[in-house]
């Protein structure tokens, strides 16, 4: 058996495994049309449109990026929040309206920045879950590994604080180092709860109210 003929199965098995349990009939249709076709490109090229078709039952693009944004608005609420509180104090202050423009200049910039980290981490957690976690009712540990994903902007920050902490020539590094580890490891799960319970909400609510006319898992 040429290898071409090896990868054109393998393919073939690929895309029948990817295939939605609603599709079935279609991929035992595409399996049977495969077998009857005979060696050569015609049956490779086959196999790898069948994968593509398979790809495209199985994953809705538009339905993931929706639901993205949507996730990443929540996640994005409570820094939101607690920058506007922020200005809002300034408000208050008698040289609010020297610095208050400015700092609403740096902070809208900032937070579109983090709008649109946390929008790619879930849209690529989003795609790799509907290629390899295909069950729909697994709403509590899909949300612990959305909220793992954006996660990780907070954890990469507070291990190089730390790492730059320990790395400090400052004499009283040693005395204070463990003290630093457990703030920043604090502000860490208090961070991940942040995260984990509006996206758990957020859940619950696409999975009642989100009619997607997508294969994809919730």
């Amino acid at each position: 058996m040429s290898l071409r003929r090896r990868l054109a199965h393998r393919l073939m098995d690929h895309a029948c495994a990817v295939m939605p349990p609603n599709r079935r009939e279609w991929a035992a249709a595409m399996r049977a049309e495969f077998a009857m076709i005979p060696d050569g490109p015609e049956k490779f090229a086959w196999a790898c449109g069948c994968v593509w078709a398979c790809y495209q039952e199985r994953i809705n693009p538009m339905d993931v990026f929706l639901k993205s944004l949507v996730r990443a608005a929540v996640v994005w609420l409570w820094p939101f929040g607690a920058d506007l509180s922020h200005a809002l104090s300034m408000a208050t202050d008698p040289r609010a309206h020297v610095y208050v423009t400015k700092f609403l200049w740096y902070v809208s910039g900032d937070l579109s920045v983090m709008y649109a980290g946390i929008f790619v981490s879930l849209f690529v957690c989003e795609l790799l879950m509907a290629r390899f976690w295909a069950s729909p009712k697994r709403i509590g540990p899909k949300t612990l590994v959305r909220a793992a994903a954006v996660w990780l902007w907070p954890l990469g920050k507070g291990v190089i604080l730390v790492s730059n902490f320990a790395t400090s020539t400052d004499p009283r590094v040693p005395a204070y180092l463990a003290t630093f580890v457990w703030h920043v490891c604090r502000d860490l799960s208090i961070f991940y709860a942040a995260i984990f319970i509006p996206l758990l909400i957020c859940e619950l609510l696409i999975a009642h109210l989100w009619h997607s006319r997508s294969a994809l898992p919730a």
